[in-house]
């Protein structure tokens, strides 16, 4: 009779497995290598899974590059971005700054005076904010300023009734102020909230007599002003407030200190447009590698990349290729950019640099959106035509991708129901065979026995 092996049980669906019981066969593993071979189908799909997650990532990196390109690309193919400028000053007097490449020039110029606000103040005093009258009685008064005239209910005129008044007036140019000189006394303070002559404070002394001792002024209204060259053969730039706005077109000048004589200069700034084209180069060879990494073939190895044939990616490293070649108008090559056999974007920093010196506006055409539009703007037209977030190549061909990894999912998931059925199945056929087989074994040593006994 056979040896009995050790029992077993299935975690998995929960039956018991009686290997070898009476047939003294490893039914156990009879099982596992029987499941193998069911579970072919279903690993095939796992492999396919695995291959068209690979694709989802490779897809996902390539268009990770082309966002950075994008960024790069719209940088320089902005026509704002081909006028910088960098602005001095040969003295703290002035600040200066500039916004357009018309800009560049010089200027020398004598800071004559500031704006300053009107500012004035009583020269009388009131022992308190609240029991003394300013107005005499009276419960208005007439203030104005820059050309608003108000009639303003100051209540029974004390001080702090006059200031709460006048800062109560919305959108009025003028702060009043109670300032303590010393203690028991108050004077009422004035200031125009704008700079400049055009916004002197009026009003009429009768009407606020300034505490019964009259006003003074703390800071006249006035203009700032500028004198080019040496007068009477020069001339003068006046401006209501410090910042003297296009005096030369683009440049900003604010005035700090009076007194001195300062030369502004601006100059175009073309080392910061290099780098903003390296930038491109740079974000474009980070495209063009990620798509060599993710399509290329290991002959010697026999290994395929991700998207190794991809037609799509293809298809995109032909777009940028042509973008940045462009046609024989609209070439970067005479500044400075070409493509190598290699797949590689090249710059050459000082042939950009000689031509942006002899020609800016040629140079800026070739980059910038126009007829036709320059390599950063074709650049920029190839990217949202790749990863679009609605029909773009790239994201269409990820998206597709994607919906196979979750149908195989799906399948994978159904499968599984299936092969669990079916170990079941067979681990209950196993059990009843070694039931049956114990059993007739049973019967063959009672009947041996039964035997013996007549003998």
């Amino acid at each position: 009779m056979s040896s009995i092996s050790t029992s077993s049980t299935s975690s998995a669906v929960g039956s018991f497995n009686f290997d070898g019981l009476a047939s003294g066969l490893n039914t156990t593993e009879i099982v596992a290598k029987l499941m193998s071979i069911e579970a072919r189908p279903q690993t095939m799909l796992k492999s396919r899974k695995e291959g068209f997650e690979q694709e989802v990532t490779a897809f996902g990196a390539i268009r990770s590059t082309l966002v950075s390109l994008k960024a790069a690309a719209s940088t320089v193919a902005n026509l704002v971005g081909w006028e910088p400028v960098t602005a001095k000053a040969s003295s703290d007097a002035v600040t200066v700054s500039a916004t357009s490449a018309q800009a560049t020039g010089s200027i020398t110029f004598h800071v004559d005076s500031l704006a300053r606000a009107h500012t004035i103040a009583s020269t009388g005093t009131v022992a308190d904010l609240t029991t003394t009258s300013l107005t005499g009685g009276a419960s208005t008064i007439t203030l104005g300023v820059g050309g608003d005239s108000r009639s303003i209910d100051v209540g029974g005129g004390t001080l702090q009734e006059i200031v709460d008044a006048i800062n109560g007036q919305a959108g009025f140019g003028v702060t009043a102020s109670a300032v303590k000189v010393a203690d028991g006394a108050y004077r009422l303070q004035l200031i125009a909230t704008e700079p400049g002559a055009a916004h002197a404070i009026s009003f009429d002394p009768a009407q606020l007599p300034g505490a019964g001792g009259g006003w003074i002024t703390v800071a006249a209204a006035s203009d700032a002003q500028i004198t080019v060259g040496t007068m009477p053969d020069g001339y003068t730039v006046t401006s209501t407030t410090n910042a003297i706005t296009d005096l030369l077109p683009g440049l900003t000048v604010h005035l700090e200190r009076a007194g001195e004589t300062v030369t502004v200069t601006s100059t175009r700034d073309s080392e910061k447009l290099a780098d903003q084209v390296s930038a491109m180069v740079d974000a474009l060879n980070a495209s063009l590698t990620e798509i060599a990494k993710q399509t290329k073939y290991d002959a010697a190895a026999k290994k395929s990349s991700p998207l190794t044939g991809n037609s799509t990616v293809r298809q995109v490293q032909q777009l940028l290729a042509e973008a940045l070649t462009g046609t024989a108008e609209s070439s970067p090559t005479s500044l400075g950019i070409t493509l190598g056999r290699d797949g590689k974007v090249s710059f050459d920093r000082a042939k950009f640099l000689e031509a942006y010196t002899r020609d800016p506006s040629g140079t800026e055409a070739l980059f910038t959106p126009g007829g036709p539009p320059g390599v950063a703007a074709r650049l920029v037209s190839v990217v949202d035509q790749s990863i679009n977030a609605a029909d773009g190549l790239l994201t269409s061909a990820q998206d597709a991708a994607s919906k196979v990894v979750r149908d195989l999912e799906d399948q994978i998931a159904a499968y599984q129901v299936r092969l669990d059925k079916r170990q079941e199945t067979l681990r209950k056929q196993f059990t009843a065979l070694e039931t049956a087989l114990s059993s007739l074994s049973s019967q063959a040593l009672w009947l041996a026995g039964q035997l013996g006994n007549l003998l």
